[in-house]
């Protein structure tokens, strides 16, 4: 998992690989000047023959490969960021509307449905003395016990 404080190695690590790329470019001599003399005197018809004799098919292999793996390799840490995101805003999310959802259910639903359980185990009372619903719930009681 990708935590804060990678991506500035990351940065780093791929400056240093654009900087040493360009430093290796600009000092290795890929052909010899001889070599490229020669072949360029030799009028060549195509560019596969030309590139054959001078050993460019080398260098684009390597390139291609040094592009695929980093692109592999940024492949594999951009899907372990982006699941790691994914993960912490749907978290979040959740959990904003898990108190939406239950505001809501307590605020609209609860009151009716408490009310219904009450009412079956209390009946109900034309008086609002509260000695009276007490013996009312007594009533029910020795009906039920017989």
């Amino acid at each position: 998992m990708m935590r804060d404080g990678w991506g500035p190695f990351f940065l780093a690590l791929h400056v240093a690989t654009i900087v040493f790329l360009i430093a290796v470019l600009k000092q290795y001599h890929f052909v010899d000047p001889a070599l490229y003399e020669a072949v360029k005197d030799a009028k060549s018809a195509d560019i596969l023959e030309l590139a054959s004799q001078l050993g460019r098919f080398d260098l684009v292999s390597m390139l291609l490969g040094m592009f695929g793996i980093l692109l592999g390799l940024g492949a594999i840490v951009g899907f372990s960021e982006l699941r790691f995101r994914a993960r912490e805003v749907a978290g979040e999310t959740a959990q904003i509307e898990a108190r939406t959802a239950l505001a809501e259910f307590l605020n609209n639903s609860a009151p009716s449905i408490i009310r219904a359980h009450v009412d079956l185990i209390v009946s109900p009372s034309s008086s609002s003395n509260g000695d009276e619903v007490a013996d009312a719930y007594k009533e029910e009681a020795k009906d039920k016990n017989g």
